[in-house]
């Protein structure tokens, strides 16, 4: 199965190399290029500064460039894919709301590309970032504004604590 992961932080990053080892085309995507170097070089301490997951380097170091790729040109790997992880940051505001600014930036993206896709086969776009209630409503409204045929919206979002992922993996998806 062909998947994008939308983000690479403790989440996104761990998520993508976690279903990467079970055989799944996974394309890690940021537009932070220096952070992915940093992952495409597997090196534990480089990866570190971003993400410190006992053992997720090793993971990187045995998947990358087999089933896990790392990308800031998502337009060369929207084609064919199944499914879409949103793991995107939303930070909060000062108020204690959340900063979706982020995520909805990626979405307007992400809904340009899948609606000029050549691609009939049906993609599901999945939440893992931590949003409000009814974000999953506007991201299929946003869906709807571009057109994007053939496209499904599901809510799986993230709750493990940072550091704690690589140990509750092999759950359903897997």
């Amino acid at each position: 199965m062909k998947i994008i992961v939308a983000g690479t932080g403790f989440v996104g990053l761990t998520h993508a190399a976690v279903i990467s080892e079970y055989g799944h085309e996974v394309y890690t995507y940021d537009i932070d290029e220096q952070k992915l170097d940093t992952y495409r070089s597997a090196d534990r301490n480089r990866i570190g500064q971003y993400v410190n997951e006992v053992g997720l380097p090793e993971i990187i170091a045995e998947t990358k460039d087999r089933s896990l790729f790392f990308t800031s040109a998502l337009k060369e790997v929207i084609e064919g894919v199944e499914a879409i992880f949103l793991c995107l940051p939303t930070p909060p505001n000062l108020d204690g709301s959340s900063n979706l600014s982020f995520y909805f930036q990626a979405i307007e993206h992400l809904c340009a590309l899948l609606a000029r896709r050549n691609d009939t086969r049906r993609v599901v776009l999945i939440n893992k970032s931590t949003v409000p209630i009814g974000t999953v409503c506007q991201l299929a409204a946003k869906l709807r504004e571009y057109a994007v045929p053939n496209v499904g919206v599901a809510s799986n979002p993230e709750f493990y604590p940072k550091e704690m992922q690589l140990s509750s993996r092999g759950g359903p998806l897997a």
